[in-house]
């Protein structure tokens, strides 16, 4: 997730006068950006908004009951990338999944998830709609897995 960058960025577009921008874009990968879309959307609407109130509301809703440890998954994975703090733009030299992933997906962070994860999976228990949506961030989780594993020989 990119939200600290987009609740700072959109209104600072809408203060220089910008119209409109480009942004990754895929049906296949709204398990990774779909949390930044939604709160990109509603910026763009509405730059004033609280961009933590719009967050809350937004996990409230899609999550229900387990709302509060897929906030914290959420929350953990924007972590890393702050606490890391470098560039991983594409087509910068040595940045591939392998390279970077760890240094930004450490052992700790991996195990922080996958507690946030597992209780909000026990939390969404028999609901079907928020189950589902809890095995989106699965997908996201087990993605990250791959990509901080050691590579083979």
């Amino acid at each position: 997730p990119l939200l600290h960058t987009i609740a700072h960025d959109i209104p600072y577009y809408r203060d220089k006068g910008i119209e409109g921008f480009y942004t990754q874009l895929s049906a296949d990968l709204f398990h990774r950006y779909g949390l930044n879309y939604y709160l990109a959307a509603k910026l763009c609407w509405n730059p004033d908004l609280d961009a933590q109130a719009v967050l809350a509301d937004y996990f409230e809703k899609c999550y229900g009951v387990a709302a509060a440890p897929m906030r914290r998954f959420f929350d953990r994975l924007e972590q890393a990338m702050m606490d890391w703090n470098g560039c991983s733009s594409y087509g910068l030299k040595g940045t591939t999944n392998a390279s970077l992933a760890p240094k930004v997906y450490t052992p700790q962070v991996m195990a922080d998830l996958q507690a946030a994860l597992r209780e909000a999976e026990e939390l969404a228990g028999n609901d079907s709609v928020t189950h589902a949506r809890v095995m989106l961030a699965r997908k996201l989780y087990q993605e990250l897995e791959a990509a901080v594993a050691p590579a083979g020989p």
